[in-house]
């Protein structure tokens, strides 16, 4: 079935119904909540009856003669996709007597892979407190400052994969570009494990009235950079009760998007404790921070990645110079099978692993199929030239925090999978 969507100005949340030609028959349009395209989200209708067999002349001359359109000299514009023809009436419906039938309207709760479809997406990697290198990265993609103060795109839409805060100067700067963006309709983001990290630090146990996250000399050093720009207690609260609306995981009609890793079994074991959004309410984060809990072993995975226990006697040093003895896996490589080859730590780190020793022999468990959608991701700190990772496996991040570049992907609703040019990235 050809949908085919319009745009003209009418009141919110009303419903009307247009009789303009018999051959259309009665359009049923509804406002809508999110703006597909470049529609502004006040002026959104949705024409619900297929019209596919009609041709864009035909329905240009029918909208400019119906006695609803006040400017009859705008010109229309089209996008087409496999599935749908997008039109843009760029006209004004008369406020006048006309023969069409007005009620009022509550529209119905969508989901948001609903109210997301058809929507085009440039997914933002890591910043890590680089609001430089993001204002670059938003105006080479097109995005602007309206007159409302915020970026937007007048024809895609914005995803981030988190990850917002710490290691980078200019933190507060980020929140202050992010935030209004998701606030008001022209982006969406997941939590990344900074901000989960972040939530837990400022959040105290009810019962025992101690930091979730401890004040340790570690924990306090790798948030320093956010602690020394948020110093005024209202801001801080503001920025972490932000946090805390952010999903774990973006799940919409053709792509996902989630901090680390995308692991169905770890989303299973939680879904239910979430919100119809995938948002963590209080009780949710109390019982992530302890250890052994569904929740934690759940969010260690879907916001810092799968790992493996390596065997007796091996290390190495994180980013922080900790030493580990777990390590994060390539868990869309299953190919692999080597704990050096599944390994995502710096090569200079690989060499003290062991490398004929097979962590497992199934990985099942682990496989990111390669019939899933197309899943963006973050978090492992890449170099150099972005590449997709299989045709529906990209990773965004490529360490903008240390002198890396910031990185987007170009996702338009058409593509079935990942294209090397569509990366765009700043340094």
């Amino acid at each position: 079935m050809t949908n085919k969507f319009f745009n003209v100005k009418t009141e919110k949340g009303t419903r009307i119904t247009l009789s303009t030609d018999a051959k259309f028959g009665d359009y049923e349009v509804l406002y809508q909540k999110w703006a597909w395209g470049g529609i502004d989200a006040e002026s959104l209708i949705f024409v619900t009856k297929d019209i596919a067999h009609i041709s864009e002349n035909e329905l240009t001359e029918d909208v400019k003669n119906s006695p609803l359109v006040k400017d009859k000299s705008k010109s229309l514009t089209y996008k087409q996709g496999d599935e749908f023809t997008f039109v843009n009436f760029n006209f004004e419906v008369c406020n006048h007597e006309v023969s069409f039938k007005k009620q009022d309207y509550e529209p119905r709760e969508k989901t948001l892979a609903q109210e997301m479809a058809f929507r085009n997406f440039d997914i933002f990697g890591d910043i890590h407190g680089h609001s430089c290198a993001l204002i670059e990265l938003l105006d080479k993609l097109g995005y602007k400052v309206n007159d409302e103060g915020f970026y937007k795109h007048p024809f895609r839409m914005a995803i981030f994969v988190g990850d917002f805060i710490d290691r980078g100067p200019r933190q507060k700067a980020v929140i202050d570009i992010v935030k209004p963006m998701v606030e008001n309709g022209a982006a969406l983001a997941v939590m990344g494990n900074h901000e989960f990290n972040a939530i837990s630090y400022h959040t105290l146990h009810p019962a025992t009235g101690e930091p979730l996250r401890s004040h340790s000399d570690n924990h306090k050093k790798q948030h320093q950079a956010f602690l020394d720009e948020f110093t005024n207690d209202v801001e801080l609260k503001e920025t972490i009760d932000w946090f805390k609306t952010l999903p774990l995981f973006l799940e919409l009609s053709s792509i996902r998007v989630i901090h680390a890793c995308w692991n169905d079994k770890a989303i299973a074991s939680i879904q239910s404790k979430l919100d119809s959004r995938n948002r963590l309410d209080d009780a949710f984060l109390i019982a992530a921070n302890e250890k052994g809990s569904v929740e934690f072993e759940a969010v260690e995975t879907l916001l810092k990645g799968l790992e493996l226990r390596l065997p007796a006697g091996y290390s190495f040093k994180d980013s922080y110079g900790q030493p580990r003895h777990d390590i994060r896996i390539k868990w869309w490589q299953t190919e692999d099978r080597s704990y050096r080859e599944l390994a995502i730590v710096p090569k200079s780190n690989k060499s003290d692993m062991p490398i004929d020793v097979a962590p497992i022999d199934d990985l099942g468990d682990f496989q990111y199929s390669d019939n899933s959608k197309l899943v963006f991701f973050g978090h492992y700190w890449f170099q150099g030239q972005p590449k997709r990772l299989k045709r529906n496996v990209a990773c965004l991040d490529y360490s903008v925090a240390k002198n890396g570049a910031l990185t987007a992907y170009r996702w338009s609703g058409s593509d079935l999978e990942i294209h090397d040019r569509c990366f765009i990235q700043v340094n």
